[in-house]
């Protein structure tokens, strides 16, 4: 009587997938955003920052650029398809996914904002100048420097990160010298930088509460949104969301000792960009959910409050200081109020 052979596996086509995915994405945002729109540019345009400064073909390049984001956020689900479903070193490939596309993204101007540029200026006025950048004497119109003469974008408002954010930010001066695109390509590194870090500390704290750790990794670093803002635009945001990520890890955390060590990472974060502290509530309702209801109260209280100071102006808060916020009131309810005390955001283009 023969037994019949059972028929070899066959070869795991995951990997392939997802690197297959990946190079896609890559070229999209290397030849598709990138040089089309890179640190090449007239220098004005470079410094005044947005994408559509460059593509201003009309119709045809918000088309062309509209397909290559909906292929790369194809890609983009493709490669979370191939890491949820696992394979060999699939945590390792995620991250080294994630530098990948940050390094293809590297050579595009500021795509949609010039806070890049304003931050450029800031990291050489705390380390060169030795001044204080979330000042007005700290402003880059304050300064005969390389770098801040080419501020054109708030020119003469001081900057609202943290002073953190500029201790770290110095970390590519000594290569960069007195270039503006250099100065300002030294900044999108960072971004990179500390966006495969919080990509890697995202995965590894997934892993701890016993989740898919490559997959956690690729949502967070592959992410197309994330690529555009840190690498590609180059906002700061991901030092204060790799501070933050390390401190939700600690702070979850049984122990004192640890919590303790969250709350540093926390306060690290803050000192980045004050976000997080807005989430110092949740955390505090959580060690002491007996008092989490007037903790609750308290802050809302206390954020109805900032916001009402934002809104008519009043108090040691400006309105000017909103940034992106004024949008949202002035498409809101809020908006009433704004013009009941005359109130209005001031800015400096």
């Amino acid at each position: 009587m023969s037994v019949k052979k059972s028929a070899p596996p066959g070869v795991d086509r995951t990997p392939f997938i997802f690197a297959g995915a990946l190079v896609l994405m890559c070229l999209i945002w290397l030849f598709g955003i990138a040089l089309r729109v890179s640190l090449r540019e007239d220098i004005d345009i470079v410094a005044r920052a947005g994408i559509s400064r460059v593509l201003d073909g009309g119709f045809s390049d918000f088309r062309d650029t509209t397909f290559l984001i909906v292929v790369a956020s194809g890609c983009y689900i493709a490669c979370l398809w191939a890491l949820r479903k696992g394979f060999r070193h699939d945590f390792a490939a995620a991250i080294a996914g994630t530098i990948v596309a940050g390094l293809a993204m590297l050579p595009a101007m500021p795509l949609t904002s010039p806070d890049a540029v304003h931050l450029a200026a800031d990291v050489r006025t705390f380390w060169i100048q030795r001044e204080d950048p979330t000042n007005f004497d700290g402003a880059p119109g304050k300064f005969d420097d390389p770098v801040a003469n080419e501020v054109r974008v708030f020119r003469n408002q001081p900057s609202g990160y943290g002073p953190l954010a500029y201790a770290i930010g110095g970390a590519p001066l000594p290569f960069v010298g007195d270039s503006f695109r250099a100065n300002l390509l030294g900044q999108k590194v960072m971004g990179g930088i500390f966006l495969t870090l919080t990509a890697l500390a995202s995965g590894l704290l997934a892993r701890r509460l016993g989740q898919k750790p490559a997959l956690i990794a690729g949502i967070v670093g592959l992410n197309p949104m994330m690529t555009w803002q840190f690498p590609g635009d180059g906002h700061n945001d991901a030092m204060m969301a790799f501070f933050g990520v390390v401190a939700l890890g600690l702070v979850v955390e049984p122990a004192w000792r640890l919590r303790s060590a969250g709350v540093v990472a926390g306060l690290a974060s803050a000192a980045c960009k004050y976000a997080l502290i807005l989430a110092a509530p949740v955390v505090a309702a959580y060690w002491w959910p007996k008092f989490r209801y007037p903790m609750a109260f308290l802050a809302a209280a206390g954020g109805g409050l900032v916001l009402m100071l934002y809104v008519t102006g009043a108090g040691p808060i400006e309105n000017g200081a909103l940034g992106p916020a004024a949008a949202v009131i002035g498409t809101s309810p809020w908006h009433l109020l704004q013009l009941a005390f005359d109130t209005g955001t001031s800015g400096d283009d």
